[in-house]
C-alpha cells in the first residue's frame, strides 16, 4: 500500500468511528439484559385459598312414629281393610345422622358450604285386632228338609285374624348453609348459621294378617251355593317418595386442632317439612361434631 493510500484509510476510519460507536456498543452488550421495555412480574395473586371439606356426625332426637289401624272387617258385609297410615307421635326416639360437604371461607367473618345429610330411618310396628278380625275361611249353607236343596242363609267360619302393621321412613336432605364466625380467641371460633334446601326420602306402611293359629291369611274356599271359589287376601301396603322444603338453624364453635384442621362442635335444629303419607312435621334437635379441613390455608 502506498503512503498516500494508508493516510486516506486512517482518516476515513477516524471519521467513521463516532458514527459506529453506538452500534458497536450495542453489539458488545447483546448478552446483557435489556430492560428498556421489559415487564417486571407482578406479585402472584392466589385464588381459592378458603376452600374446605367437612364431615359431621350428629346425635338426634327424632319424633316417634306411630301407625294407625286400618278399618278392620267385623263381618262379611265389612269392607276390605285399607293400608295403615303412619303418623308422628308425641314421643321421641334417639337417632343419628351423618353428613359430607364442602365450602368456602370468604373472610374471617363469613363462610358458606353445601352439605348432604343421611338420617337414621324411623320405623315402627304394631298389632291390631287381637285375633278378633273377621277373616272367613269357609262357608256353609243349611239344607231345606223338604227339598234337600241348600238354603241361601250362609254361615261363615272365621280364622280370627290379627293385623301386623309396620311403618318406615327414610329421609335425606341437601342444604346450602351460611355462617357468621364471631372472632377467634385462643384458637376457638364461635359461630351462628342458617341453611335451606331440599328434603327427600321414601315412606312405606304395610299390614299383614295372620290367623289364630299364626298361619298367614292366604286361603282358598268354595261357596257351594253359588259354585264360586274365593281367595281372600287382606294384606295391604302403601309407599311413596317425597320431596319437601328443609331449613336449619345452627350455633357452635370450631377449635384449631392441627394445621388446616378444625374440630366443629355445635347444635342444629333441622326441619324437613311435611311428609306426604305421614301425618305431622318431621324435625329434629341435634348435637353434632365434625371436622373441617382447610385445603389451601
Amino acid at each position: 500500500m502506498s503512503q498516500r493510500n494508508f493516510v486516506l484509510s486512517v482518516l476515513t476510519l477516524g471519521l467513521l468511528s463516532p458514527a459506529l460507536a453506538p452500534s458497536l456498543a450495542r453489539a458488545a452488550d447483546l448478552d446483557a439484559p435489556y430492560i428498556g421495555s421489559q415487564q417486571f412480574p407482578e406479585d402472584k395473586v392466589e385464588f381459592g385459598s378458603g376452600w374446605y371439606i367437612r364431615g359431621d356426625l350428629g346425635a338426634t332426637r327424632l319424633p316417634s312414629m306411630q301407625i294407625s289401624a286400618p278399618n278392620l272387617p267385623t263381618n262379611i258385609a265389612s269392607p276390605l281393610p285399607n293400608a295403615p297410615t303412619a303418623l308422628f307421635g308425641n314421643g321421641s326416639a334417639l337417632g343419628y345422622d351423618a353428613s359430607l360437604g364442602g365450602g368456602y371461607q370468604l373472610n374471617k367473618w363469613f363462610r358458606t358450604d353445601l352439605i348432604a345429610d343421611f338420617h337414621k330411618p324411623i320405623s315402627t310396628s304394631a298389632t291390631a285386632g287381637g285375633g278378633k278380625i273377621f277373616c272367613p275361611t269357609a262357608v256353609s249353607y243349611p239344607t231345606d228338609p223338604a227339598t234337600g236343596l241348600l238354603v241361601n242363609n250362609p254361615t261363615y267360619a272365621s280364622g280370627g285374624c290379627t293385623a301386623n302393621e309396620t311403618g318406615k321412613l327414610s329421609s335425606y336432605d341437601v342444604l346450602l348453609n351460611a355462617y357468621i364466625d364471631l372472632g377467634t380467641w385462643y384458637g376457638v371460633t364461635p359461630y351462628v348459621g342458617a341453611g335451606a334446601g331440599l328434603a327427600f326420602g321414601h315412606y312405606s306402611t304395610s299390614a299383614t294378617y295372620t290367623q289364630a293359629n299364626n298361619a298367614a291369611y292366604h286361603i282358598t274356599y268354595t261357596d257351594a251355593f253359588f259354585g264360586t271359589t274365593f281367595a281372600p287376601n287382606y294384606d295391604r301396603a302403601a309407599s311413596g317418595t317425597y320431596y319437601s322444603f328443609a331449613y336449619a338453624l345452627m350455633a357452635g364453635f370450631a377449635v384449631d386442632i392441627y394445621d388446616h384442621t378444625k374440630l366443629d362442635i355445635g347444635y342444629r335444629y333441622l326441619n324437613l317439612g311435611k311428609i306426604p303419607g305421614v301425618s305431622g312435621t318431621l324435625s329434629s334437635n341435634e348435637i353434632r361434631a365434625g371436622v373441617r379441613y382447610m385445603i389451601d390455608e
